[in-house]
Formats: C-alpha cells, sequence, structure tokens
C-alpha cells in the first residue's frame, strides 16, 4: 500500500509514476476539489480524510493483511418445518469443516436452542452477538478469530445466555464480512423466520441447504419457505431426515430442489448433545457422513 499525503499529490503527479493497486491519498479535512483532479491523476483507489472519517485509514490498512487469501465458502443452512434438525446440521458441518481448515459457526437464529449449547460449550468464554450489536465499523477477521467462542478450529459467534439481542442486517453484514476474510469456511444457521437480517445473510450465502423431514406437514411447510427464500447464488441442496409417509425423491420434486441426502436418524444423537459431546461424536454415523460429504463439496477450491 502507498500513502501520499494530498500536500505531495501535485508533485507525484508531475513524476506521472506508473498506475498500481492501493495507492490512498490522505487529507487532513474537507479535501476540495483539486484534492480529488490530483488523487486522480496518481490512479489513487481513494481519498482518505483523516479529520471526517478518522477510522477508515485504519479499516484500508486492515485490509491489507487479510487481502491475501481468497474469501471464504457462506454456507447457509436452514430448516424447512420446525425440528427439522437445520441448527444440528449446521453445528455438525462446521465441526467436520474445523478439522481441516478454520471455520466460523454464525448463530443467526435467536430462538433456537444456541450452537453454544450444541457443543456443551454454552459456559465457555468469548464474544458473542451482544458484543458487537450497536457497534459500527469495519470488522477484523484476525480480531474475530482472536475473540470469539473457539473449540478446536471452530469458532461461534452465539447469542448470550441471558437477555435479548435483535440482530440487524449491518451486524450480519459486518460478521460475514469479516468472517469471509478470516476464515476458509463460514457455516450460518439460520431462522425460519424471514426477518432483514436472515435475508441480508442468505443474500451472502455461496451455497445453501434445506432441511426437511418427510411428513405431509414438514413437506408443506418447507414448500412455502421455499417459495419465499430470496435464492441468488445457487439452487439449494435438499436433505431430508428420518422416515415418513412421502419418499424423499417426492419430497424434492414436489420442492423442484435437488436432493442431496436422505438421512436417517441416529441412534444416541440427542443424548450425546445432552452430553456436551457435540453433533458428531459418531464419525461413522449418518449425520457425519452427510457433514463431511457438504463440507467436501464446499471446501474452498473444490
Amino acid at each position: 500500500m502507498i500513502l501520499v499525503g494530498v500536500d505531495l499529490a501535485s508533485a507525484c503527479a508531475q513524476v506521472a509514476p506508473p498506475r498500481r493497486n492501493d495507492v490512498h491519498v490522505l487529507s487532513n479535512g474537507a479535501p476540495g476539489s483539486e484534492a480529488f483532479a490530483q488523487a486522480l491523476a496518481i490512479g489513487a483507489q481513494s481519498l482518505i480524510d483523516l479529520a471526517g472519517s478518522p477510522s477508515l485509514l485504519l479499516e484500508t490498512l486492515s485490509n491489507v493483511g487479510e487481502g491475501t487469501n481468497p474469501p471464504a465458502v457462506v454456507v447457509g443452512v436452514i430448516g424447512g418445518a420446525g425440528g427439522a434438525g437445520a441448527s444440528v446440521l449446521a453445528a455438525a458441518l462446521a465441526r467436520v469443516s474445523s478439522w481441516t481448515q478454520p471455520t466460523l459457526l454464525i448463530d443467526a437464529d435467536p430462538l433456537g436452542a444456541g450452537s453454544d449449547r450444541l457443543f456443551g460449550l454454552e459456559f465457555a468464554e468469548g464474544a458473542r452477538w451482544d458484543s458487537l450489536v450497536g457497534v459500527h465499523g469495519r470488522l477484523s477477521g484476525w480480531s474475530m478469530r482472536d475473540s470469539l467462542l473457539n473449540d478446536d478450529g471452530l469458532s461461534l459467534m452465539c447469542f448470550p445466555q441471558t437477555g435479548s439481542v435483535s440482530l440487524t442486517p449491518d451486524a450480519i453484514r459486518r460478521v460475514i464480512d469479516a468472517g469471509s476474510r478470516g476464515f476458509d469456511m463460514v457455516v450460518i444457521d439460520l431462522p425460519r423466520h424471514l426477518d432483514p437480517a436472515c435475508e441480508e445473510a442468505i443474500a451472502r450465502c455461496h451455497e445453501m441447504v434445506v432441511v426437511s423431514t418427510t411428513t405431509l406437514a414438514a413437506v408443506a411447510s418447507v414448500s412455502r419457505l421455499i417459495q419465499r427464500l430470496p435464492f441468488s447464488r445457487s439452487t439449494p441442496r435438499l436433505i431430508t431426515r428420518g422416515n415418513g409417509l412421502v419418499a424423499p425423491h417426492e419430497v424434492a420434486q414436489t420442492l423442484k430442489i435437488p436432493l442431496h441426502t436422505s438421512m436417517g436418524n441416529q441412534r444416541g444423537l440427542d443424548e450425546d448433545i445432552d452430553l456436551g459431546a457435540g453433533p458428531v461424536r459418531r464419525h461413522r454415523g449418518p449425520l457425519a457422513r452427510t457433514a463431511q460429504a457438504l463440507a467436501n463439496e464446499f471446501c474452498r477450491g473444490a
């Protein structure tokens, strides 16, 4: 990065330097039209007013250190009906991914059990949503990795155990953007209520997974949900769980999305979670196999 004081921009322009990225002109006050012309003459990427936007320079400098790696793959997991098991699958996918790469699990469902509770980490120390909602400015991916609750390579952005936190589109956007810079995979446990924060999160997902049981009521519910989801980047994958009256391939045909996996119920899963062992204590169960298959498909560079 090259920083040029506005008082030297004219002299730099006379040298006619070759064009390059990451050149910024700094001023200590509102820049006038002449300053903009000088910045344009040297091919500056931006003109930063240190007095008017004191944090912008820090954000720009932070981007230099975090811009060497491609952004993370962002995966959204949503339940087509209540009790479908989307939160457990999101947690399992994040855990499996963390075995091979830095992974962030974002809990965006304020009415869920809590991603930290699924891993038995509800009393562990680390920043949660109440530390970030209402705080403005850029978040560093590196600082997030240092401050969030972390368990063997898996970082969690979750809700506090007490109190109420309302997510805003700005808060979810800043966390996803920071996670994209600081991790290799970001998994979002999405709520079923499509408020502005949820829609913002979905808009930033590269991949989507819809989880549903195979009962008639569940298929009707997920059908309504899919019609409202603002998918924009890719066709969502369907994962069915359990045994119901509707065959998994018929669920996929009804919903008009591809069936990824028909996952059977896993014995002992509830007990593993209640004991704080997490959702993939049994590496060979249907949940672990499904999570591993998804992680392999979504792996950055795959």
